[in-house]
């Protein structure tokens, strides 16, 4: 039932831009104390209009700081909620492979505080690799517990930063309404939201830093990459033609051993398997690939999940026509885990990484291509 009240509500209050709803939860927020009194008022009558009732023993009001899902706001910044810092710190050390996740899940919890955890974590991360019966603690394990405790307890408060754009449109992004956004603008602005930041437009004059890389890059490093003209006599004798004149494109000639190597753009990608699909030709699973660097996907119809159907899938439909990546991410199902798989790898030069569970930056990629997907069929 969350879900639909999440949409009523959001139905209800989403055109004001002084409140925020999360589920049953909203968050007013004005300037002013006057403002926050005429601003809870319509609030309220909005809801009257409407049908939901509030609880008044859980309705905080005229506060300077306040609980909102697992962040304290306060005037100063956001940070996380003193309670459950307590409890992480008060956690034993774990005797058992059940509380060493629990640990990992109470630390995920409050990742977006902690600077490089992931590598304070991965002695631990390493504990439960392979599904072992039984926990081996030893004092690498130990000293990484230690340091997690440490950059928890010492994680600083979250100040106000300021992105500054030449682009007058991107400024009211947070205030405008959602429905003139696409998916794709509505995915990088709601990452973006993540953190306590405000947009603030500068003309391009004085943007200068932003625009410094990609004109040094274009004055002082052009390359061209057709291989053929590096070849054909013909067409090289014009090559110096082109780069004399009033123009701001240069080309420099690269030996053609070089061009092989800098086309290679596959260099990191996403699997995963898409399960629960209706039959179709008596294929009901989706073994889909996504590029790192191009974002270019691919779906694959499988009759089964097994290591063999992706090995299959994997090799004729992507390694024969892109060639072999360098890395491959995908999640901690046994199709990924298993010696096939691990084996295949090897065999091909390729770097596994398995994705933690409920870990957006590690596979966000490939679970937006999934939402789209199913969305499609």
């Amino acid at each position: 039932m969350l879900g639909p009240l999440f949409n009523i509500l959001n139905g209800i209050l989403g055109d004001f831009s002084f409140c925020v709803c999360y589920v049953e939860d909203i968050l007013v927020f004005p300037s002013s104390k006057e403002k926050h009194l005429y601003h809870r008022c319509i609030v309220l009558d909005r809801l009257q209009q409407n049908g939901p009732a509030v609880l008044y023993d859980k309705c905080t009001s005229g506060t300077n700081e306040v609980s909102f899902l697992r962040f304290c706001i306060t005037p100063k910044g956001v940070h996380p909620i003193l309670e459950k810092v307590a409890a992480i710190q008060s956690f034993p050390t774990p005797s058992t492979l059940k509380a060493l996740q629990e640990f990992l899940g109470m630390i995920i919890y409050h990742h977006c505080f902690l600077l490089a955890i992931a590598a304070t974590l991965a002695p631990l991360y390493v504990s439960l690799k392979g599904k072992p019966k039984d926990l081996k603690w030893g004092p690498l394990q130990e000293d990484a517990f230690c340091d997690a405790k440490n950059a928890q307890s010492t994680a600083a408060e979250s100040t106000l930063f300021v992105i500054r754009t030449d682009l007058i449109s991107l400024v009211p992004a947070f205030t405008r309404h959602s429905g003139i956004w696409s998916a794709h603008q509505r995915r990088h602005l709601s990452t973006v939201a993540e953190y306590y930041c405000t947009l603030q437009h500068v003309p391009r004059k004085m943007n200068p830093i932003a625009d410094a890389l990609p004109r040094h890059i274009g004055r002082h490093s052009p390359w061209i990459g057709l291989q053929h003209l590096g070849r054909s006599p013909t067409k090289r004798s014009r090559l110096p033609h082109l780069s004399v004149g009033r123009t701001s494109l240069s080309m420099t000639l690269i030996p053609p051993s070089s061009v092989t190597s800098a086309l290679r753009c596959i260099v990191h990608m996403h699997v995963e398997v898409v399960r629960s699909l209706p039959t179709s030709q008596e294929h009901c699973y989706l073994f889909t690939i996504i590029d790192r660097s191009t974002c270019w996907p691919e779906a694959i119809p499988m009759e089964t999940a097994t290591p063999t159907s992706c090995k299959s899938a994997l090799l004729p439909r992507w390694i024969v026509i892109s060639g072999i990546p360098d890395h491959i991410t995908s999640n901690r199902g046994t199709t990924f885990t298993s010696q096939l798989w691990t084996s295949l790898a090897n065999l091909l030069g390729i770097t596994l990484h398995l994705a933690t569970a409920s870990n957006t930056p590690a596979s966000g990629m490939v679970e937006c291509f999934h939402r789209t997907l199913k969305a499609d069929l």
